[in-house]
């Protein structure tokens, strides 16, 4: 409970509107570093992003490295420094008897600036912040243009060996629909008689 201090019942009301405003909203920190930002921004996203979990490594990888940074800190320079420490860092890859080094691909890095940046506007947002540091993100890697053979698709399917992991590679090879796409799919989209799967696509400006 709290008291408003005041009392003429229009300064009262004036101050309820503000409280309510303001409910949920986490208090700005005297002197906000970068980890306590990350920690503010996932608090408001956790209701309302799908892929948190992602954010929740991106920031993982962002607080070990400029956790206790103030914004101003910042600078480009920083930023390219901790591209060129997140390469290195890597992670391991392959089996436990036989595991090696691999570096951290250049979308993971991207996705954790593109993640700062989104931290940090969300911060000038809430007032946390009057300076909003420019955040320098590469350009992304070139697309891989890399396709399965008929053989290598044969051996993917025959290596699924759930039921339901198969019929999702399968319907992935054979029609080329997205994940997204397959995995909403409803029984009163699959024709049997027909043989026919309608995913509801617009085509040429028709349905």
């Amino acid at each position: 409970r709290i008291s408003t201090g005041e009392t003429e019942r229009r300064a009262a009301e004036r101050f309820l509107r503000q409280f309510e405003a303001g409910r949920g909203t986490p208090e700005p920190p005297p002197e906000p570093v970068i980890a306590t930002i990350m920690d503010g921004y996932l608090a408001d996203r956790k209701p309302v992003v799908r892929s948190y979990g992602t954010l929740e490594v991106c920031a993982k990888a962002l607080k070990r490295h400029l956790g206790d940074l103030e914004p101003g800190h910042l600078t480009k320079e920083r930023v390219r420094f901790y591209r060129r420490r997140r390469q290195a860092e890597g992670h391991m890859v392959g089996p436990a008897t036989a595991r090696r080094k691999k570096p951290t691909q250049d979308g993971t890095i991207i996705r954790e600036l593109l993640t700062l940046r989104a931290a940090l506007k969300w911060a000038k947002n809430e007032k946390w912040i009057d300076d909003l540091p420019y955040i320098e993100v590469p350009r992304p890697p070139p697309p891989r243009d890399r396709w399965l053979t008929r053989e290598e698709a044969d051996r993917l399917l025959a290596s699924a060996k759930a039921l339901h992991i198969r019929t999702f590679l399968a319907l992935a090879l054979y029609t080329a629909a997205r994940a997204g796409a397959i995995l909403d799919l409803t029984w009163n989209q699959v024709d049997f008689s027909a043989n026919r799967i309608d995913y509801g696509f617009v085509v040429r400006g028709k349905p």
